[in-house]
């Protein structure tokens, strides 16, 4: 797709397992100037924002808000008091200069030295 559209600039590439293998397969390209996007906040991803390869933005679900609203409607639930049909966590956007931040909202510890390193924003 590359290859036959060079003018791409950015590709949006759902969860972050299949864009660590894109951004992989452009480094074999040599076109490492496409801002990639993607869904779900991991290590490896966060390494690529952190050094400002890339990765330029991401949007992330939010596990423990989400287990916490569980447990809160399962407890209503138990108690006969259930309105809801299903639960909506707001996915949370993550760029590079909230990144530190999101580390600690997302995983809730505090983020490893690689993606705290020199020239991330917090």
């Amino acid at each position: 797709m590359i290859e036959r559209h060079p003018d791409i600039q950015a590709l949006y590439i759902s969860w972050e397992r299949p864009a660590l293998q894109a951004i992989r397969a452009l480094k074999e390209l040599k076109r490492e100037d496409l801002a990639i996007f993607t869904f779900d906040l991991d290590r490896e991803i966060a390494e690529y924002m952190a050094r400002g390869e890339m990765v330029a933005g991401l949007s992330t679900q939010r596990p423990y808000e989400q287990g916490v609203a569980v447990a809160q409607l399962t407890a209503k639930t138990l108690l006969g008091d259930n309105p809801y049909k299903y639960v909506i966590i707001q996915p949370y956007s993550v760029q590079p200069k909230n990144l530190i931040r999101a580390w600690h909202d997302i995983i809730h510890e505090p983020p490893p030295e690689e993606v705290r390193s020199p020239g991330v924003f917090t």
